[in-house]
C-alpha cells in the first residue's frame, strides 16, 4: 500500500497554477525535523570586510588618477571650452556658400567694456538691396542673441547694412565665433554667424564661457520719406534668438515676403507690413501690429500671442493663422477691402490650456469671414463686427455654458435692415445657428470651441 501511495505521489505535478493553493504538508508523528541554522558573521568580521572594501576602492581611485584614463575623462568633460579641441565643428548648411568670414583678431574690439564686465567686439557687412532674398543665418551653441530690424535715413539707398556685435567674457570664446558673408543659389545674399557644435553634446554653462550675438539690420528709407521701400524677400533662421522690429518699419518698409524664425525667445513687432509673413519661435511671446494682403502665420509655444492685425483684401483672400500652446491669445482684427466692400477673409486663433479672445473691430459690408477660435481649459470669446453674416457654432464641455449675445447696433450698410437669426441647436453647452441682414444670407462661418470653460460669441447688430 505504501508503495502505491509513493507511486501516486510521484505523478503529482511539481508546481501549482498561480490561482491554486497547494495543500498543507503532512507530517508523520515522531519524525525528527531538522532546520539548518545559518550563523551570522561576527561584528568584527563585518567591520574588517568593510574596511577592506574601502581600502580597495581608495587604491582603485588612486590608480585611475595616475593613469591616462583620468586625463581622458577630465579632457572629455572640458574639451568643449578648448579652442584647439578637434571634437567640434561648424554646422554650415549644405546649400550655403561662405564668401568671406571675420574670425579671431579680425573682430574689432570696443574700447569700452559692456555691461557687467562683458567685452564687446563688432563687425559689419553690406548686402545689395536688389537681392531676390536677404537672409540672416546662425548655427552653433554660442550663437544665440537677438536680431533687430530698423531703418535709417542715412543708410545708402541701394544697400542693407548688417551690424554684428559679440558680447563675451573670455577672448578665446569670442575667437570661436565667425561672422560671414554668405550666399545661396537664386541671387540670395546674407550674413551667417557660426560657432562650434560640440560632438560631446555638452553646452557651456559657466558664464565665463558664454557669448551673446546682437545683430542689427539697417534698411534704407525712401528719398522723399513719404513712400515705403520695397524689399523682395527677407528671412532669418536663428535658433536661441529673439527678434525686435522697430516702430517705423511698418510705414517705411514693405516686404513681399518676410520669414522670422527663432527659438527660446520672443518676437516683438512694433509695426510690420508684408504681402506674406511668417513668424515662428518657441518659449517666447509674439506681440505687435501687422498688416498683410495675402497671409500671416504666427506660431509659438508656452507663451502668449497678443496682436493687432490688418487683413486687406486686394483681389486676394487674406488669412491669419495664430497658434500657440499653454499661452493666451489676444487678437484685434481689422478687415478691409480695396473695393470698399466685399472680400473673403480667413482667421484661425488656436491655443490650449489658456484663454483665447478675439475682436473683429472692422470689416467690409458684404464680406465673408471664416473664423475659428479654439482652446481647451480656458475661456473662448469672440466679438464680431456688425457686418458679420453667416453660420455660428459655439460649444464647450457639458458642465459649462455656451453663450450667444446679440448687441445693439444699426445696419452697417445704412439701409436700415433688420438682422434675422436662427438657432438650430440650443443647449447649455452648444449653440448652432446662423444670422443675416438679408434673406440671401452669407457664406461666413465662425466656430468658438473650448472645454472645461466658457464659450462666448458676441454678434454686434440686432
Amino acid at each position: 500500500m505504501a508503495s502505491s501511495e509513493s507511486n501516486s505521489m510521484n505523478i503529482l505535478p511539481t508546481s501549482q497554477p498561480f490561482n491554486v493553493k497547494p495543500a498543507p504538508r503532512t507530517y508523520v508523528d515522531g519524525a525528527a525535523i531538522s532546520v539548518p541554522v545559518r550563523k551570522r558573521p561576527s561584528t568584527l568580521r563585518r567591520v574588517l570586510h568593510g574596511l577592506f572594501f574601502i581600502l580597495v576602492l581608495v587604491l582603485l581611485v588612486k590608480w585611475i588618477k595616475s593613469t591616462s584614463l583620468f586625463s581622458w575623462i577630465k579632457g572629455h568633460l572640458r574639451r568643449e571650452f578648448d579652442i584647439h579641441d578637434d571634437h567640434w565643428h561648424y554646422d554650415v548648411p549644405s546649400d550655403t556658400v561662405l564668401d568671406g568670414c571675420v574670425q579671431g583678431s579680425e573682430w574689432t574690439k570696443d574700447r569700452y567694456r559692456g555691461t557687467k564686465s562683458y567685452d564687446l567686439a563688432r563687425t559689419s557687412f553690406d548686402l545689395p538691396l536688389s537681392a531676390d532674398n536677404l537672409f540672416m543665418l546662425s548655427r552653433g551653441w554660442l550663437s544665440g542673441g537677438s536680431v533687430s530690424l530698423v531703418t535709417s535715413p542715412e543708410q545708402a539707398k541701394d544697400t542693407v547694412t548688417v551690424n554684428v556685435v559679440a558680447s563675451y567674457r573670455q577672448e578665446y570664446v569670442r575667437s570661436l565665433a565667425k561672422a560671414c558673408l554668405v550666399s545661396r543659389a537664386g541671387n540670395q545674399q546674407g550674413v551667417g554667424i557660426f560657432t562650434p557644435t560640440w560632438e560631446s553634446g555638452r553646452r557651456p554653462e559657466n558664464r565665463q564661457y558664454t557669448m551673446v550675438i546682437f545683430i542689427t539690420v539697417i534698411f534704407p528709407e525712401s528719398s522723399d520719406g513719404s513712400s515705403a521701400v520695397a524689399i523682395k524677400s527677407f528671412e532669418t533662421d536663428v535658433p536661441d534668438t529673439g527678434h525686435l522690429v522697430a516702430h517705423f518699419l511698418g510705414s517705411k518698409i514693405t516686404f513681399d515676403s518676410i520669414s522670422l524664425t527663432g527659438s527660446n525667445s520672443g518676437i516683438y513687432v512694433k509695426a510690420l507690413s508684408a504681402t506674406k509673413g511668417s513668424l515662428h519661435t518657441s518659449n517666447g511671446a509674439i506681440t505687435g501690429s501687422f498688416n498683410t494682403t495675402t497671409s500671416l502665420s504666427l506660431e509659438t509655444s508656452n507663451a502668449a500671442i497678443e496682436i493687432d492685425v490688418g487683413l486687406l483684401s486686394d483681389s486676394t483672400e487674406p488669412n491669419l493663422d495664430a497658434r500657440t500652446s499653454d499661452g493666451k491669445i489676444n487678437a484685434r482684427l481689422r478687415l478691409t477691402s480695396s473695393a470698399g466692400e466685399g472680400g473673403n477673409f480667413s482667421v484661425s486663433t488656436i491655443t490650449s490650456n489658456s484663454p483665447v479672445f478675439a475682436i473683429v473691430a472692422d470689416a467690409p459690408v458684404d464680406s465673408a469671414l471664416s473664423f475659428e477660435a479654439t482652446t481647451s481649459n480656458g475661456d473662448a470669446h469672440v466679438y464680431l463686427h456688425p457686418t458679420y453674416e453667416g453660420a455660428f457654432d459655439v460649444e464647450t464641455s457639458s458642465r459649462f455654458n455656451a453663450d450667444l449675445n446679440f448687441l445693439p447696433a444699426a445696419d452697417p450698410s445704412g439701409k436700415q435692415r433688420g438682422r434675422a437669426s436662427w438657432v438650430q441647436v440650443q443647449k447649455k453647452s452648444h449653440l448652432l445657428g446662423s444670422t443675416s441682414w438679408s434673406d440671401k444670407g452669407s457664406s461666413g462661418t465662425v466656430n468658438v470651441h473650448t472645454s472645461n470653460a466658457a464659450a462666448v460669441l458676441d454678434i454686434v447688430g440686432s
